[in-house]
């Protein structure tokens, strides 16, 4: 009877730091219309519109709309060199566009700075299009960094899509999360 107690004790408690451990997760709450869009391999939480099809598979997370295949996709890569600051890298970035896509053109640069933020940290935004055979492509680019690693969500859509999906696309960028 003693040994019987004894299990039942140690089962119970057992059974009390199990359940203790997995309060202290953290769980993020999903924001209405949304879905988690992540892999076991990544350091943030990104929320993308629940109608949209998420895809982990090609080595970072993406998502699309399946009615026009508009885009959103999270690179997130380490730095080359210590920047000073979001808009250097920014400047480097947009002068490799121009320099490798010939139909580049750049639309605007907006320093996030003291304004609307990417996962807490300061951002800067860029659009512009690129045509590629017949069609013309949009795209945002929010950049930030933190530690060593810049993060880059991507949207593009065909020019005349992408208006269709910008609010969604301001959303996700407001309810992404580092880890």
């Amino acid at each position: 009877m003693k040994n019987y107690k004894r299990i039942i004790t140690l089962f119970l408690a057992f059974i009390l730091i199990l359940s203790l451990a997995s309060c202290n997760k953290n769980e993020i709450e999903t924001p209405k219309g949304m879905q988690l869009a992540q892999s076991d391999f990544v350091d943030y939480y990104l929320f993308v519109p629940e109608e949209w099809v998420v895809d982990t598979t090609s080595g970072y997370v993406s998502a699309y709309n399946p009615q026009d295949k508009s885009n959103i996709s999270l690179l997130t890569m380490t730095g080359t060199k210590a920047y000073s600051s979001i808009d250097e890298y920014v400047e480097e970035y947009c002068a490799e566009l121009a320099s490798t896509f010939a139909n580049y053109e750049y639309i605007e640069n907006e320093s996030l700075i003291g304004g609307v933020n990417f996962g807490g940290k300061d951002a800067a935004r860029i659009v512009y299009k690129i045509t590629i055979g017949e069609n013309v492509y949009k795209y945002m680019q929010v950049v930030t960094a933190s530690g060593y690693y810049v993060y880059t969500l991507t949207y593009s859509a065909l020019e005349e899509n992408y208006e269709t999906h910008i609010e969604d696309v301001l959303e996700v960028v407001n309810n992404f999360k580092l880890k």
